[in-house]
């Protein structure tokens, strides 16, 4: 097993401690390698069964030695995120997939490396790549989730016994760094029976490469994963990147009833958590419709903090969505900030409403076509200020700032540093390294 220590992967270490940041980085490798696999083959049986008895032992070992550290002296953050050496074998440019990549942790990011040079370097070295296999190298780059499974005893297996409890963890993180997932059912063990007194849940991931796929990892989503999340957990953060366009963003998942039904699931969540920035896949009319049908429970609702990310909507698409969100902060009187937004070119907007020492703001910035606040988005978020604040309304329209020393590809995400929940959308790391590579000269 390799771990990530510092700017190098370092063998023979089970796991590392930070104790400045009370974080644990747990990386399980090296996963068993393909290299005796041609790479317009998928990977073998036997080497999937083996990477889940990889992952497994070594997720069992860690969290047994967790299940023994005092929890009155705080909680530590878990980080997890696993790969195998021939990911990357039969790929042109992954540079954060390197040994030497330039690991960061969130207390030196004012020191940070400086990850567009590395990845400008990284890029001009020569490497051995075929074009005739590009979709197999994804496919194999991407890998199969892991999944924990029952490790075998001699001859025979005996059922999968009860994970180890383990206070002393209070955040969980899955960071996008590499693009090998975890079986969705497996985080539901998770959560179920050792992570009982977690706080906080960033999960970040790539895109699936197929329709199938991220119908199959959504649908787990929904039935695994937010059935199982911990009583708890206070703040969620779901974010989802896609290096390449995969043919599936052009099928019609709008008419596909798995949005409606993730949504549904969503929805009671605000009863439980402070903070929250739910999946992208999510269908944000019916998520806002549900909360605005939660009025009868609204005191019950603890949420502060909500952020969505919307799609590439025209003006009445984007109207109708904030009409809903008003009805939505109706019933969340605890809500301090919401922010709806999007970063494509052509299509850029943020909404954002603020209630603050008895005072409802809301601000409105797009990009592209200029168009205006709708009149009855006014008269919906006027009767949310006249419910919660004694002030009338304050509206602050405006442009988003000039970006002309931008290079167009790197356009997309200049919205990021705009919003005020940026650090509930993403995670501090990611996005330094994202700001970063935006800024080309």
């Amino acid at each position: 097993m390799c771990v990530r220590t510092g700017s190098t992967w370092s063998k023979n270490a089970p796991f590392v401690v930070c104790p400045s940041e009370h974080r644990i980085y747990q990386c399980f490798t090296p996963l068993v390698a393909n290299r005796a696999r041609p790479i317009h083959l998928s990977e073998l049986q036997e080497a999937r069964e083996r990477n889940n008895r990889i992952f497994t032992s070594a997720l069992r070992r860690l969290l047994k030695v967790l299940s023994f550290w005092d929890r009155t002296h705080g909680g530590l953050t878990l980080e997890v995120a696993a790969l195998s050496p021939s990911d990357v074998e039969h790929h042109t440019y992954e540079p954060e997939l390197a040994h030497d990549y330039p690991f960061q942790l969130e207390e030196d990011l004012e020191q940070a490396t400086n990850f567009r040079e590395y990845h400008t370097m990284k890029s001009t070295e020569p490497r051995a790549f075929s074009n005739r296999h590009i979709r197999a190298a994804l496919k194999r780059l991407f890998g199969t989730p892991l999944e924990m499974t029952p490790l075998p005893q001699k001859t025979r297996r005996k059922p999968m016994s009860t994970l180890p409890k383990t206070p002393i963890v209070k955040g969980f993180l899955i960071r996008r760094s590499f693009f090998r997932g975890f079986a969705l059912s497996t985080l539901a063990k998770l959560f179920n029976e050792s992570l009982v007194s977690l706080e906080w849940f960033r999960f970040e991931r790539w895109a699936s490469l197929t329709y199938d796929q991220e119908v199959s990892f959504y649908t787990d989503l929904w039935a695994f994963l937010i059935p199982a999340l911990p009583q708890t957990v206070k703040m969620l953060s779901f974010s989802q990147w896609s290096r390449w366009k995969p043919p599936w963003i052009y099928k019609p998942l709008d008419e596909i009833d798995l949005r409606k039904s993730l949504s549904r699931a969503l929805a009671p969540l605000v009863l439980q958590l402070t903070e929250f920035s739910p999946p992208d896949l999510m269908n944000i009319p019916e998520f806002l419709d549900q909360l605005g049908q939660m009025s009868d429970r609204s005191g019950e609702a603890k949420l502060e903090l909500l952020s969505i990310k919307g799609g590439r909507f025209g003006h009445s698409c984007v109207t109708r969505i904030l009409v809903l969100a008003a009805a939505a902060a109706k019933a969340l009187p605890r809500l301090r900030i919401l922010e709806v937004w999007h970063e494509s070119r052509g299509y850029e907007y943020l909404f954002r409403y603020t209630q603050s020492n008895d005072q409802a703001t809301i601000t409105w910035m797009n990009g592209g076509e200029e168009y205006p606040v709708a009149p009855e988005v006014l008269e919906a978020w006027e009767g949310v200020a006249s419910a919660y604040s004694t002030r009338p309304l304050v509206v602050d329209r405006r442009r988003f700032p000039g970006n002309q020393m931008m290079e167009p590809r790197w356009y997309n995400g200049w919205v990021y540093p705009l919003l005020e929940l940026r650090r509930l959308v993403f995670d501090p790391i990611t996005l330094e390294r994202e700001v970063q590579l935006m800024r080309r000269a």
